[in-house]
């Protein structure tokens, strides 16, 4: 596997990190708080829009609700890319703040993309007109249809995969036009990259609420069969009075809590989606010297692990089943000619050789060893003390 194959692996497998969004308790606070706000603004409104009540007051409060999200989902974004980068949060003030601006600039960006989609159909049209020429309007129509149709659809396609990256790019610190910028390059250069990460991410999510969905959906229908048990009808009409059309005090406070449960769930999906852009965006605009670094680093990390740690004329450190043994034994006595034979240079130094001086008194003999146990022999035995076996003598 060469370095770009190890990269691409390290990139994906950073999508495993979505869950780390769940560690960040400000991230999910804001969103949180958001979900409910919105909700319940949302829930008010559509509660006023009614014949003989305020359409205005029903319109400012849905319009509340519009304006409240992005600013809230803005603001976790911001903490959210903190924390994929590996830096310290920001507080919540901070964050808010931040978030005004974020929602803005990412607004101005959108506004962008939906210029260019105008300014490819006004271009669409002109070339339409072109085709209303007599005898040649056919033939130009049948060349410029293909054409027409992949651009548009390659045009739309990029716009959608690269606009997805908005908000990263604006919670990363970028202005608008550098992130105008960096969406042209993501668009142009790492569109098929974006897109595996992007479909990778899908899965992780579809995954994730089907968990999630599967725990709430059990736990809600156990709570509402008991509910329409004590209070009176079936689950069946319960779900229609309280998510359709019911208006009473109990319909209310279900419509309501399921208005909350499901906040509490989007949360917890939305925190993990926004950490996965985050993570993309990270890697689709990392330099690719800087990407083949990090390849080469986790290429390296196991064989660091495994790396010796006995340095050049370090004393070797004796395994504990060298030295095992009683005292007198055979053990300690090959420990110590281990040890002295690694303590000495294995190359002498070059020199003349000294001539060896007259031994004061004969050598005396090595002592002997049992070849089975390796206990010393006594001198003249033919028989092992320790373990019995027949050695030469």
């Amino acid at each position: 596997m060469n370095q770009d194959q190890a990269g691409q692996g390290v990139r994906y497998g950073d999508l495993l990190r979505i869950t780390e969004a769940l560690r960040n308790e400000k991230a999910l606070f804001i969103l949180l708080v958001t979900g409910l706000l919105t909700g319940a603004l949302a829930f008010m409104g559509s509660m006023l829009a009614t014949p003989g009540s305020s359409f205005l007051t029903a319109a400012l409060l849905i319009f509340l609700a519009l304006l409240i999200f992005p600013v809230g989902g803005s603001a976790a974004g911001l903490l959210l890319m903190d924390q994929a980068r590996g830096q310290e949060p920001r507080d919540l003030h901070r964050a808010v703040i931040g978030g005004i601006f974020a929602a803005l600039r990412i607004f101005t960006v959108s506004l962008a993309g939906i210029a260019v989609v105008m300014i490819f159909y006004i271009l669409l049209s002109l070339l339409l007109f072109l085709c209303k020429i007599p005898a040649a309007g056919p033939v130009l129509h049948a060349v410029l249809f293909p054409i027409l149709v992949v651009l548009a659809g390659l045009l739309l396609f990029s716009l959608y995969v690269a606009l997805s990256m908005a908000g990263p790019a604006i919670w990363s610190g970028a202005t608008i036009a550098s992130a105008l910028a960096m969406l042209w390059r993501i668009a142009t250069s790492r569109i098929a990259e974006l897109l595996a990460s992007l479909f990778l991410l899908m899965l992780l999510i579809w995954l994730a609420s089907s968990v999630v969905g599967g725990i709430i959906l059990s736990g809600y229908y156990i709570v509402l069969n008991a509910s329409t048990s004590i209070l009176g009808g079936s689950p069946l009409d319960a779900v229609n009075l309280a998510v359709l059309s019911g208006n009473g005090p109990h319909a209310l406070a279900v419509r309501f809590g399921t208005m909350t449960v499901l906040v509490l769930v989007c949360t917890v999906l939305l925190a993990m989606t926004m950490m996965g852009l985050n993570l993309i965006y990270l890697r689709v605009t990392e330099d690719p010297e800087t990407r083949r670094a990090r390849a080469q680093a986790q290429a390296g990390a196991h064989w660091r692990k495994i790396e010796p740690t006995i340095q050049p004329g370090a004393e070797p450190v004796i395994p504990p089943a060298a030295t095992s043994g009683s005292a007198g034994e055979a053990p300690d006595i090959l420990a110590s000619i281990i040890a002295a034979a690694a303590s000495s240079p294995a190359i002498p130094a070059p020199g003349p050789t000294p001539t060896p001086a007259e031994p004061a008194h004969a050598p005396e003999t090595p002592p002997s060893l049992c070849p089975h146990c390796r206990a010393l022999l006594q001198p003249g035995g033919h028989f092992c003390g320790e373990c019995g076996a027949k050695v030469s003598s």
